[in-house]
């Protein structure tokens, strides 16, 4: 089961949380969608997830760095901020 409740609610009667699968947190007023809470028995299973979404997206901003890494390997060499922009002209 999974029930939608306030921030106010939660704090009012916690133990609510452990009779759903999981409770959809959203603001009172505004009617905007806070977040989830879930139950420990299901903790594992959305760390692994988590954490396999977060190496995921790690990974994809090292291979966006690393197309634009290998473009200056050795042009550079030893040269100083100030001779680069100077020698391309910015």
């Amino acid at each position: 089961m999974v029930t939608t409740m306030s921030i106010r609610d939660l704090t009012r009667s916690s133990s609510s949380l452990f009779k759903y699968d999981y409770v959809e947190v959203e603001n009172q007023k505004s009617k905007t969608y806070q977040g989830i809470f879930i139950p420990y028995k299901y903790a594992k299973e959305i760390k692994k997830i988590l954490d396999k979404k977060i190496a995921d997206e790690k990974r994809k901003k090292i291979n966006k760095l690393n197309q634009f890494s290998g473009i200056l390997s050795g042009e550079i060499g030893e040269d100083r901020v100030g001779d680069i922009k100077s020698k391309y002209g910015r």
